[in-house]
């Protein structure tokens, strides 16, 4: 394409090309927003925003984590930082489940909130799955069973909790260690007191439901760490943690100050968020250079091949000469800078003698004469534009005519 053979031109389709890139990568953000559910910087009824205002009073600094937990290895002081996970909306592969493990037995604390059981890789670690059923209790808000209202105790004072649909937290009898029930759902002496496993999962309370009570939040141990499962996400909704009835913000708040202490760090993890279809590749490439750069050595790894990278592309790089300033005509005139012409001071040499001998003028009268006043002499405008200087031409004929005249 002729327009790609001007440097300038191709610079300006090149930039042109990386701003198009630039706008594709990021208009699937503008244009689409985050379909989370439970996100601790979203406003909604679901989300968990005024909990993470709530977490900030602990005096802790509170993060997040947008790309995958394999980053918790670069952690620095594992004993201080919680991780916080609500409402998990895809799966923990292996490689990210033994990453919050491996935090965990460092002495990292993790609160994890689940229903679906998309975390069920970490909560087996520590000896739990969370139940398939939801969990009815005549202890309830307003009389919907669905809403479980609970209580608990940290630190010798109680909390009065409400949660939304939870499921039950079940132990696994060959894996489960030493654990504490932080709170459970209600004993009834007769049917249809008390609470029960909604097995039919028509949200009514029948006969045939299994009874409780049922762990509903439990405290236990991996390694060094802290882990509290919690089995329903509407412990930390916007529209629960504001009810006045109920101490759910306050509760989180001291469950987060006893495991982290003052000064800490909170990491809200971000990442088991399920995002908009159109930012799905997005999303997952964030993720993939997450792993990329968790650790020292591959991060520096990474850091020396993008700059062996950057000197091959250089040296493969060859230098060219911008030759757009040059207005060369479609005649005779030669497409080369006089630079590479040497042979242009002979010419005029040839021509001014030519002129002289030919007219019977002074070789010093010719010199000193311009290209108009040479032409209006000679009648040749070739002739006349070498003996003044002036010559954008091809000199050849100049050298051509006096070899011709020149005596055998």
């Amino acid at each position: 394409m002729k327009l790609l053979q001007d440097p300038r031109q191709r610079g300006l389709v090149a930039a042109a090309l990386v701003a198009l890139l630039a706008l594709v990568a990021v208009a699937p953000f503008l244009l689409f927003g985050a379909q989370r559910h439970l996100s601790a910087y979203e406003d909604g009824a679901e989300d968990a925003s005024h909990l993470k205002d709530e977490l900030g009073l602990t005096g802790a600094t509170v993060k997040a984590v947008v790309s995958t937990p394999t980053l918790l290895s670069d952690v620095k002081d594992p004993s201080r930082t919680l991780l916080l996970v609500l409402g998990a909306e895809r799966r923990y592969d292996a490689s990210e489940a033994d990453a919050v493990a491996a935090f965990l037995r460092a002495g990292g604390s993790v609160i994890l909130a689940d229903e679906g059981g998309f975390a069920t890789a970490i909560a087996q670690d520590a000896g739990f799955a969370f139940d398939s059923s939801r969990v009815l209790d005549s202890s309830n808000h307003r009389g919907d069973p669905r809403l479980v209202v609970t209580n608990s105790t940290l630190d010798g004072r109680s909390y009065r909790l409400l949660l939304n649909a939870p499921t039950a937290l079940v132990p696994l009898p060959d894996r489960v260690g030493a654990y504490d029930v932080l709170a459970a759902s209600s004993a009834g002496s007769s049917f249809p007191q008390g609470s029960y496993r909604d097995v039919n999962g028509n949200g009514e309370i029948d006969r045939a439901d299994p009874a409780g009570p049922f762990p509903l939040l439990v405290r236990t141990h991996l390694g060094a760490g802290t882990l509290v499962l919690v089995s329903d996400t509407g412990l930390f909704m916007n529209q629960q943690v504001d009810l006045p009835d109920y101490e759910n913000a306050a509760y989180v708040r001291a469950l987060a100050t006893g495991l982290v202490g003052n000064g800490g760090t909170i990491l809200v993890d971000e990442s088991r968020h399920a995002p908009a279809a159109p930012l799905a590749p997005f999303d997952d490439a964030a993720r993939a250079l997450g792993r990329a750069t968790s650790g020292g050595l591959v991060t520096y790894a990474l850091l020396a091949l993008l700059l062996v990278a950057t000197v091959v592309g250089v040296l493969l790089t060859r230098a060219t000469q911008d030759w757009s300033h040059h207005a060369h005509s479609a005649d005779h005139e030669v497409p080369a800078p006089e630079a590479v012409r040497p042979d242009l001071d002979r010419a005029q040499r040839l021509a001014r003698r030519r002129i002289s001998e030919k007219h019977n003028i002074p070789l010093e009268q010719v010199a000193a004469m311009t290209a108009g006043q040479l032409l209006a002499v000679c009648g040749d405008r070739l002739l006349a534009d070498a003996a003044a200087g002036t010559l954008r031409a091809d000199p050849s004929p100049i050298f051509k005519l006096y070899a011709a005249e020149a005596p055998p």
